[in-house]
Formats: structure tokens, C-alpha cells, sequence
């Protein structure tokens, strides 16, 4: 493997992930989310980023972690890949770091499933093993387009609410 940039982060109860930071386009506080009805419940809701509508999706709801605790430290990491403008809320950041190709191995193929197809990679990171996930893979294109057709319907309620 070739050496990555990862941005580590936490979910809950400190599980940290991690994510090749060229799929990251920024890093922003959890605010002002206009929540929106009838959308999957991993879904928190749209946030306005320098006009741009910007859908947010809970991560720890997604990955089957339960509700996060949101505190002072909860970011929202805005995604630079081919699944539009997604965020995705995590509990906080912790670091970002230059980690060498000979410390990011395969996945063991006994972890695979169709319940994790998001994962990537795995990273020895000091004592820790951390897995690598691939945003553009969070969500199926089914399941995406599906979502994305309910935000652009929600859209107009939240460009009429501003």
C-alpha cells in the first residue's frame, strides 16, 4: 500500500475510525442543522454551508453505533467524493496524520460482509488497529438516490425557512 493522510475521529464510547483525507473537503462545528420530517432516521438534517444546502447523516446511526452525544467537540466532516454534498456527524476529531504504506494492510477477508462494505483498510496506528472507512461507500447508490430525492423535496421547506 501507499502512504495516506488519515484523519482519525471518534464515534461513541471513543471507537475511533478513520478516513483517507482526500475525501475530505472540510471540517465544520456541529450547528444549525434544520432537521427535516419523513427521512431515514440516521438522517439529521440539512445545513447551509456558504449557500450550498448540504445533507448530514449521523454516523454513529448509520454504522449501528446508536445516538451520538453531542457536545463542543461533535464535528460534522463534509465529504469531497461522488456521493454529492454529504456530512457526516462524529464525535470528535482527533488527529490527522501521514501514516506509511507498510502500516495500512487489507482487510482479513473473514471481516468482509455486505454490513461493512464501507471499510477500506486497516491502520497500525501506534498499539491501535483502526479501520479505514471509504465514504463514498457509507451509503448504496439505492439507498443514496432514494435519500437525495427526499432531500431535494425537503430542500425547498428549508430555502423557504431561511
Amino acid at each position: 500500500m501507499k502512504d495516506m493522510q488519515v484523519l482519525f475521529f471518534n464515534l461513541n464510547d471513543n471507537q475511533v475510525f478513520g478516513v483517507d483525507a482526500m475525501q475530505i473537503k472540510e471540517i465544520i462545528s456541529y450547528d444549525d442543522i434544520y432537521k427535516m420530517e419523513d427521512i431515514p432516521e440516521f438522517t439529521e438534517g440539512i445545513v447551509n454551508i456558504r449557500g450550498t444546502d448540504t445533507l448530514v447523516v449521523s454516523m454513529n446511526k448509520k454504522l449501528g453505533f446508536g445516538e451520538e452525544k453531542i457536545t463542543e467537540k461533535t464535528k460534522i466532516i463534509i465529504g469531497n467524493g461522488g456521493n454529492g454534498n454529504l456530512g457526516f456527524v462524529v464525535n470528535d476529531v482527533r488527529e490527522v496524520l501521514n501514516i506509511g504504506g507498510q502500516n495500512i494492510k487489507a482487510l482479513p477477508k473473514i471481516v468482509l460482509n455486505s454490513s461493512n462494505s464501507y471499510l477500506d483498510f486497516i491502520c497500525i496506528k501506534g498499539e491501535e488497529l483502526v479501520y479505514i472507512i471509504n465514504l463514498d461507500k457509507i451509503m448504496d447508490s439505492n439507498e443514496l438516490n432514494d435519500l437525495l430525492a427526499k432531500y431535494q423535496n425537503k430542500g425547498a421547506e428549508f430555502e423557504n425557512a431561511q
